[in-house]
Formats: C-alpha cells, sequence, structure tokens
C-alpha cells in the first residue's frame, strides 16, 4: 500500500475531508479537522449545524493516491472561487 491513502469526509461538513496512510491516521485526522472547523466557525459567530445522523458522521471514501487526493483537492478549491465569484456577482 506503499503511496495509497485512505480518505475520510464528514459528511455534515462541508468541506471537512481529511487523509491518512492508514484507515486509523485518517480517522484521527478527520477528528483534528473537526475540531479545527468548529473552531473557525465559533471565531467568525457562524452557525454549527447539531448532527442530523448520529450512526454515520465520518465516511471512508476508500484508498486513493497522494496525486489523485491533491487532484481532487485543486478541483475543490477550483469550485470554492467559482462559487464565491458568483456570490460577488448576485450581491452586486
Amino acid at each position: 500500500m506503499d503511496g495509497t491513502y485512505f480518505v475520510a469526509r464528514v459528511l455534515e461538513l462541508d468541506g471537512s475531508m481529511s487523509d491518512g496512510k492508514t484507515i486509523k491516521e485518517a480517522l484521527s485526522n478527520i477528528r483534528e479537522a473537526i475540531q479545527e472547523y468548529r473552531e473557525v466557525k465559533q471565531e467568525f459567530g457562524d452557525f454549527i449545524p447539531p448532527p442530523v445522523n448520529s450512526r454515520e458522521i465520518v465516511k471512508l471514501l476508500g484508498e486513493y493516491t497522494q496525486d489523485e487526493i491533491k487532484g481532487v483537492t485543486m478541483q475543490l478549491k477550483s469550485s470554492e472561487i467559482f462559487l464565491g465569484r458568483l456570490n460577488e456577482i448576485e450581491l452586486s
């Protein structure tokens, strides 16, 4: 499994994803991502949604190479920039 990573995603928190070389590491990293998400939301006074599903909060998405993860991350960032620009246009 050299060069392969496990990816975990929080289904209810937009953009909360993490990875690790093992399932255990991916789950540990996603816990850190959840904490960071909460801290940022609290810092800006944003609403933190309560859990909708108490059973499956984190989903393991599967095994991916580091290049695949980078590609998806770049696509997500591009989408966020595009959506931000659309919001600016709509607000104008």
